[in-house]
């Protein structure tokens, strides 16, 4: 949820998480004193979350060529998800 503020776009355009203000603004914010040890916990997981599918994400440039090809086939599916995503929030709100 917190990949939501800013979003993971790749260097080819596919938006892999969309940034959703609408949506990240509704977290709680761990600057504050009154921050849950829950809050931090969810930044937490959230962060190895992102860490985990960024690591993925540059994995791809080292992959053979039939291999990244079909990685990228499935991001523009996730893509195209991410993109729904973000037309469904703009919608509701």
């Amino acid at each position: 949820m917190y990949g939501l503020k800013r979003g993971i776009r790749l260097p080819n355009g596919l938006v892999v998480v969309p940034q959703l203000e609408k949506l990240s603004s509704q977290l709680p914010e761990l600057r504050s004193t009154t921050a849950t040890g829950a809050a931090r916990q969810l930044q937490a997981s959230s962060h190895r979350g992102l860490c985990a599918l960024h690591r993925g994400l540059a994995s791809i440039e080292t992959m053979e060529p039939g291999a990244k090809r079909e990685a990228l086939e499935k991001l523009r599916v996730v893509s195209n998800t991410a993109m729904r995503l973000v037309a469904f929030v703009n919608e509701a709100t």
